[in-house]
């Protein structure tokens, strides 16, 4: 009866009129659900979360010009758990609300921490869709700017398209509440989810990133046309871009011919711990530490 329930979930979580057979793959998934669910909460209370932070670097330069902030776990038995394991687990139950709320505090506490030092770069930090559904989220956030006293036009709150498939009355009053604040709003993976062009037209969006997947697709005539209408298009609606996932040289040749603003990707590094970080931006930007 227990492994007849588990299939009627998942059967359930595909869609109506459809049937599900139990094995022993979703048994071990089901439990690790589970457990992940119930550790989640602990591992808050005794700080085993961690944000590390990629460098987005100016198109023609090569220096960093802003940062995304991206959470990771350091379970003590498990070691580190990827973020795709446990977030839309967090997303689905509705811890992601209490996450994201410990991630905003302390995203925005490391940047009056670089403002401090006289680093003044843009933080991007990703907000779930529950979170700009909550009532107190820009409360809270106002409350954040006001505490740290940090520049709110550098910081940059991503979102994905998602956001646009729920309430657009309410997430277009919060959207404009949070531009009212001075914080610019990214939409992240633009072109992978469901675009719209009126999204644009509507909602007060600063930054289109353009996802890795087009950006793998560079040398094809499709995927230049595609990456180069984004890009124009963008720059026409007085957006700035940053591509992201960029791997090779030949991707950031690519992307300065075509005008894009900046880029983050392991051609530069991936996310690292913020003493790794501060060590690569002195070394980039020619800044001596303090």
């Amino acid at each position: 009866m227990k492994y007849a329930d588990i299939a009627m979930y998942k059967a359930k979580n595909k869609g109506r009129r459809g049937y599900y057979f139990f094995t022993e793959a979703l048994n071990i998934q089901t439990q690790e659900y589970i457990e992940l669910t119930k550790a989640m909460p602990l591992a808050l209370k005794q700080d085993e979360y961690q944000l590390y932070y990629q460098p987005q670097n100016d198109i023609k330069t090569g220096d960093i010009v802003g940062a995304e902030a991206l959470i990771r776990w350091h379970h003590p038995t498990n070691g580190l758990i990827a973020p795709y394991k446990f977030i839309p687990i967090a997303e689905n139950n509705g811890f992601i609300v209490e996450l994201g709320t410990w991630i905003l505090e302390m995203a925005i506490k490391q940047k009056h921490a670089w403002e401090t030092r006289g680093i003044h770069i843009k933080l991007a930090i990703n907000v779930a869709v529950k979170q700009i559904q909550d009532i107190n989220f820009v409360t809270h956030l106002q409350s954040l700017l006001e505490q740290y006293q940090v520049d709110p036009t550098n910081i940059v709150l991503e979102i994905t398209e998602y956001v646009f498939l729920h309430n657009n009355d309410l997430v277009l009053n919060t959207f404009r509440k949070i531009k009212a604040l001075g914080v610019k709003i990214s939409l992240d993976d633009f072109g992978t989810g469901y675009s719209s062009l009126s999204y644009l037209k509507t909602f007060p969006i600063d930054i289109l990133k353009i996802d890795k997947v087009f950006l793998d697709d560079y040398n094809s005539n499709d995927g230049l046309i595609f990456i180069e209408t984004i890009i124009t298009m963008a720059h026409t609606l007085k957006l700035s871009v940053v591509a992201e996932g960029v791997e090779i040289q030949e991707q950031v040749n690519c992307l300065r011919q075509l005008n894009c603003d900046s880029y983050q990707g392991y051609l530069c590094s991936k996310p690292v711990t913020i003493n790794e970080f501060n060590s690569m931006y002195n070394r980039l930007n020619k800044v001596s530490s303090t």
